[in-house]
């Protein structure tokens, strides 16, 4: 059987519309999470409390949480940062590669991030489109890990009336003294 070229075209082309209207319906908490535990430039690896839940290919984001120093004196710059120690820095990467706890990273750190700086690791999905289906967020902050929410889409994202939430989801914050104010 003999298919004419543009009956062939049609098809062809049916099928690439069809494969880029597809969308991943997502909701709840996309992200997964893991504490970063030991950095090795030398191989391009880091080593994470856990790396069960990541796999070659993936895309991490590598953020550290804290590490600023800040003013502590009984004065009016309480407060100032007076030092950023790292905090803030992210970027992100792809894994080459898992064994057991230590991942192999595609692509050399740009940052330098200190463990003791509470770093964290976050699985970042890619989807070719996506579609929320209830509101996305991350997951509360616990002082080690969560409170980032990462996502990336190749094509479209439809907000679909939800949200992206992460609000009231990070910082601990300071305890307030009973009595105080």
């Amino acid at each position: 059987m003999t298919i004419k070229p543009t009956i062939f075209s049609l098809i062809l082309l049916g099928s690439l519309v069809l494969s880029g209207i597809s969308q991943t319906n997502i909701s709840g908490i996309i992200n997964t999470y893991s504490t970063l535990t030991g950095i090795d430039t030398t191989n391009n690896t880091i080593t994470l409390s856990s790396a069960s839940h990541f796999s070659a290919g993936d895309t991490l984001v590598i953020v550290q949480m804290k590490g600023a120093t800040i003013d502590t004196t009984n004065s009016s710059n309480f407060g100032d940062i007076t030092n950023l120690g790292g905090a803030g820095l992210y970027e992100i990467n792809v894994v080459e590669s898992v064994l057991g706890n230590t991942v192999t990273l595609e692509f050399l750190l740009t940052n330098y991030y200190d463990p003791a700086g509470t770093v964290q690791v976050v699985y970042m999905p890619v989807y070719q489109s996506a579609r929320l289906t209830g509101n996305v967020s991350s997951s509360y902050w616990d002082g080690t890990t969560g409170g980032v929410l990462a996502l990336s889409t190749v094509g479209n994202l439809n907000l679909n009336g939800r949200g992206l939430l992460a609000s009231n989801r990070g910082s601990l914050g300071g305890s307030y003294p009973f009595g105080a104010g």
